[in-house]
């Protein structure tokens, strides 16, 4: 190789360093690059004399000394940049409510139907939370004891299973109208309760060709509101006199029997529910005991009929507390 290629392939190098020492001072700046060099010169002299010459007698604090006395630098870290704090927003002052809702203070309502004392020695059996895949079998036991009962249906049932409305109608019992979608309707506004009472209500009547004369608000959640909008409606409002708690997990038929029987009145209304096993269980011998009393079964119309309905509120009204939502869903699954 000539020494012209030689000197031209050691000037290209040389200018290549160059360009590149250039890069990493305009990178990490002069004064880092600078104290790098420096720091790894002052580390090779400081090893070179170690190893030249290496100290027998040092040892511990001894051994700290000599390092003291070779300061290296190094390059400065970079500040670290910490977020700004945000300032907090300030609270949005809240909305005052313009909606209208149904959830009024707690105390008598009234214009509720709990009993009909008037009525004498009869009593209504109503059944809510239908039509259900269960709605067959009490037909049938009602059927065969010859006594007809007020079903308090559930809009959304009634779309989930067809026919069964019809079937209810058909065999002469009373149906009366348990809200579109089974919520509390006192958490709603009075606009919306009144549109998922109606919902319900159209419902029925369109099935059964039937005026629906009675509403009765889920787990028994009443206010004047919701009374107010079932009047208008055309629909007086019912709750109960006797709740067995036959939906309740445990309970047998033998016990909603025995409650039923032992808090017995004139115009006495019982609260009972679709879709339960120990509730259909329970049905054949309550209504054998009912008649052994000489008690008469009937609708809860009839039992306006024969009586002055007392709308005044009882001293102590339990009402429902198993799931309003969704709950003839779990019922089929258990």
């Amino acid at each position: 190789m000539s020494r012209d290629r030689i000197f031209l392939l050691i000037t290209l190098f040389s200018l290549a360093v160059i360009m590149f020492s250039l890069q990493v001072m305009i990178y990490y700046g002069f004064d880092s690059v600078k104290a790098a060099v420096l720091s790894f010169i002052a580390q090779g002299q400081f090893v070179r004399q170690v190893s030249a010459n290496p100290p027998s007698n040092i040892t511990g604090n001894g051994l700290d000394q000599v390092r003291d006395r070779v300061q290296i630098t190094k390059p400065p870290e970079p500040a670290k940049k910490h977020p700004e704090p945000k300032p907090e927003p300030e609270p949005e002052p809240k909305p005052k409510p313009d909606v209208q809702t149904v959830q009024e203070d707690a105390g008598p309502v009234p214009g509720v139907i709990h009993s009909i004392p008037g009525a004498g020695k009869k009593i209504a059996l109503t059944f809510d939370d239908g039509p259900s895949p269960l709605t067959p079998e009490y037909l049938r036991v009602l059927g065969e004891e010859g006594v007809r009962a007020t079903f308090f249906t559930v809009g959304s049932y009634i779309r989930r299973y067809p026919g069964m409305l019809a079937l209810i109608a058909k065999e002469g019992h009373e149906i009366g109208d348990h809200s579109f979608s089974h919520r509390n309707l006192k958490l709603l506004s009075v606009d919306a309760a009144e549109q998922d009472i109606l919902s319900a209500l159209n419902l029925i009547e369109q099935e059964t060709h039937q005026k629906v004369r009675f509403f009765r608000p889920p787990g028994g959640n009443v206010s004047p509101a919701l009374v107010k909008t079932a009047e208008a409606l055309g629909m007086k409002t019912v709750l109960w006199s006797i709740d067995p708690k036959d939906w309740k997990p445990g309970n047998t038929s033998a016990r909603i029997v025995r409650h039923v029987l032992t808090h017995l009145g004139p115009g006495s209304i019982v609260v009972m529910h679709e879709g339960k096993p120990q509730t259909l269980a329970a049905l054949p011998a309550l209504i054998q005991e009912l008649k052994k009393g000489g008690w008469q079964l009937v609708t809860v119309s009839e039992l306006l009929t024969d009586g002055q309905a007392n709308v005044q509120q009882p001293p102590v009204v339990q009402t429902e507390q198993y799931p309003l939502q969704n709950s003839l869903l779990q019922q089929s699954q258990q």
